[in-house]
């Protein structure tokens, strides 16, 4: 991400601007969606940080099921916490990933992005 992200609202699509790596273009910077080009497995991590007295809860979804949560909580402090989470999916060719705000929790305070701390997406196939 390339820049802070002020109280995000459920079901808030994390679009994580700045692809470092995007063999075969399938992960979308403009919408934050991840479009698995085979069938497979694959493995996806995702780090937040979040800001000052904050609470960020995400989850990853694969099409429309939920697959894993995180919470990055910094809400009683003011300081930046960070959350890292990894799952392993199987994949269909077409089927698509994303990182969102949890649909169920209401997010606090901001997803925090400074020169030494990035809120991240990775991915990549395992076979």
């Amino acid at each position: 991400m390339s820049s802070n992200e002020h109280a995000p609202s459920r079901h808030h699509t994390l679009i994580f601007d700045v692809p470092r790596t995007n063999i075969g273009n399938s992960y979308n910077k403009y919408s934050g969606l991840f479009t698995a080009p085979s069938n497979g497995v694959y493995h996806f991590s995702w780090t937040i940080y979040s800001g000052c007295h904050s609470n960020i809860p995400t989850e990853i979804l694969r099409n429309d099921e939920i697959y894993g949560a995180a919470l990055a909580d910094s809400e009683e402090d003011c300081d930046a916490h960070e959350s890292t989470t990894n799952v392993i999916i199987e994949l269909n060719q077409g089927d698509i990933v994303f990182i969102r705000t949890n649909s169920k929790a209401n997010s606090q305070g901001d997803i925090k992005i400074t020169e030494g701390l990035r809120s991240t997406f990775s991915g990549f196939k395992l076979n």
